[in-house]
């Protein structure tokens, strides 16, 4: 019974050898970093077999290690500074430049990782492990932890899973490898083809902001149908850290998924959600895949965890402040980005994305690695006071960005105003000027403000205005004797205009002339010095009559060479004030019609 069952070994193995040799094996489809299981038959394999996925067509050589196979899963060279490479060891970090083949184990507190770009760019890295505390994951920038492409067998049934099996996208060969092809190092026997459906992690594609429509490609890719594929756009540096560095407005809004009308996978191509995409900022972002096959299949953030490249998004670089544009200025927006070009158009409208309102646009001239758009004199017929958005575009073969529809990418906020000196009403009005002379427009020119200047000006001018008429008042008050009365002729009442200044005089036989006060009333002038009342009615009785002599024929002096003292012709001058208080002189220059004023002296003689 042993021999017979030796033989039928050998009948089926020969059988398997010649269905290899005919082509005529099984293919089995998987998913990248999905687990899935292939099942063999007793015919063809044993469960003391490994299961190898080659990284190609054919079958690669079965290894094992004195650490057995796969060592780097769980294992380390147990000596720090120490590499165990597939011969011999190294302490120089370099095997495949050594002659030692790849590395087999890495040193205590390090882990091995699947990028070769370590050792010149030939090994597998070795990256060390930290404490969670430092929030960095080895072999985070290297691909991942280095898996291992064997697989053992329960029931005869080899099981792909998150540690072993895992294969890039592309066809491969499954093989088998018996304790005789480990012993010999003898490539292993194939069984069949594994299909392992995905992107390629280095595929690259770029989108513009704003664009109608953006589509995914497949460069590199096996085996994908864009009916079922996902591709989540996140900020994640990785696929593995996607569920915790996406947020939920990105998961909803910025993912490719099939769109029927034009038979691709596209980005949302609805007016919201391509303003909504417009918003984001431009740069480099990653691209995770998931194959919708199934119901429920990519429900959680966690589903998407291959890698399918990078996705470039092209636009300018917002701008964190508001812009100022004033009437009657030239208005420059500069501005730089990713992927833009000089064909790039800016607009100013009230709404990006919008068609309300007024709205100017002008192409971009390029100056180094930035951008100018010149709008020239802002006009307020064009570009009334109010608040704007600087608004960008770059025309695609679908778009021109000649619409306002287009322009859906904002990149500032432009405020508008008035020019220097004018206001608008609350920042949207017609500009003009603040009504009342102690105010001035604010620095946003959307209201008035008093002016400190200006209201300081107005307020001691009126004081100034005030103080003279009191000062005036308090000094007539001060020189003014009791017993006095203020004077009018004619019933004209004192202003202002009727005051004169102190007078001094000499004249003839007095020696000097005490401090008087004149007050000027029409064209006379009037002194009182200790007056009595009946002294001063007499005087102004005289005064009134000589004002209307004068206006009929004048005064004549009949003796010119007087100098202290004249006489009046054909006057009486007899009601003269003889007493000692007070005395009337006429000033021998003013008793002519060419004197525009009567001068009268009233003052106090001298004793003896």
């Amino acid at each position: 019974p042993t021999s017979r069952a030796m033989s039928l070994r050998r009948v089926r193995l020969l059988v398997a050898g010649l269905a290899t040799a005919l082509g005529d094996l099984p293919t089995w489809e998987c998913v990248t970093k999905r687990s899935c299981s292939i099942q063999f038959s007793g015919d063809n394999v044993t469960a003391e077999d490994l299961i190898l996925v080659s990284t190609s067509e054919t079958c690669d050589t079965c290894f094992r290690t004195d650490a057995g196979v796969c060592p780097w899963l769980d294992g380390d060279s147990g000596v720090h500074g120490l590499i165990i490479c597939q011969i011999g060891n190294t302490t120089t970090w370099r095997c495949q430049g050594a002659g030692k083949g790849d590395r087999v184990l890495c040193p205590p507190d390090y882990q091995m990782c699947a990028k070769r770009a370590c050792g010149g760019g030939r090994d597998f890295c070795c990256d060390e492990i930290t404490t969670e505390s430092t929030g960095l994951v080895p072999c985070r920038d290297s691909a991942g932890p280095r898996l291992c492409r064997y697989m053992s067998l329960q029931n005869l049934r080899a099981t792909v899973n998150a540690t072993h099996g895992f294969v890039e996208p592309g066809a491969h060969a499954v093989c088998r490898c018996s304790p005789a092809d480990f012993a010999a190092g003898a490539a292993g026997q194939k069984l069949g083809t594994l299909h392992v459906v995905g992107p390629s992690a280095l595929h690259k594609q770029s989108c513009m902001s704003g664009a109608r429509r953006c589509y995914a490609e497949t460069t590199n890719a096996f085996g994908l149908s864009m009916v079922t594929s996902l591709f989540q756009v996140t900020h994640a540096a990785t696929c593995a850290d996607m569920e915790a560095e996406t947020s939920q407005s990105d998961a909803e809004k910025f993912r490719y998924q099939w769109n029927p009308d034009f038979s691709g996978a596209y980005l949302d191509t609805s007016h919201t959600g391509r303003k909504w995409m417009a918003e984001q900022d431009p740069g480099i972002y990653r691209l995770c895949w998931c194959q919708n096959d199934t119901e429920g299949a990519c429900e959680s953030l966690s589903d998407f965890n291959v890698s399918a490249g990078q996705l470039t998004w092209s636009g300018p670089f917002k701008k964190e402040m508001p812009m100022l544009a004033t009437i009657g200025d030239v208005f420059e927006v500069e501005l730089s980005g990713v992927g833009i070009r000089s064909n790039s158009v800016l607009s100013i409208q009230k709404d990006c994305g919008g068609s309300e309102g007024p709205r100017v646009w002008v192409q971009a001239v390029q100056s180094s690695t930035k951008f100018l758009y010149n709008f020239g004199q802002v006009a307020e017929d064009i570009l009334p006071p109010g608040t704007y958005s600087a608004c960008w575009c770059e025309p695609t073969p679908n778009s021109v960005c000649s619409l306002a529809a287009d322009q859906l990418t904002q990149v500032a906020e432009v405020h508008v105003r008035c020019p220097l000196g004018q206001f608008s009403p609350g920042g949207t009005g017609a500009c003009q000027q603040c009504d009342f002379i102690w105010e001035e427009p604010n620095q946003a020119r959307n209201d008035c403000s008093t002016r400190a200047a200006n209201a300081g000006q107005i307020v001691g001018l009126c004081l100034c205005y005030l103080l003279g008429w009191a000062l005036l008042w308090y000094q007539m008050a001060y020189f003014v004797e009791p017993g006095c009365r203020r004077l009018s002729i004619s019933g004209r009442k004192v202003h202002i205009a009727d005051i004169k200044s102190l007078v001094v005089e000499e004249m003839g036989s007095f020696d000097e002339m005490d401090k008087i006060l004149d007050m000027k009333i029409k064209d006379a002038l009037v002194i009182c010095k200790k007056c009595t009342n009946e002294e001063f009615n007499r005087l102004f009785e005289l005064i009134d009559n000589m004002y209307a002599a004068d206006a009929a024929e004048g005064f004549k002096s009949n003796d010119s060479n007087d100098s202290t003292a004249g006489s009046i012709k054909d006057f009486d001058m007899q009601n003269i004030p003889t007493s000692a208080n007070a005395r009337l002189f006429l000033r021998p220059s003013c008793v002519s019609k060419r004197c525009n004023e009567l001068v009268f002296w009233v003052c106090r003689a001298r004793e003896g």
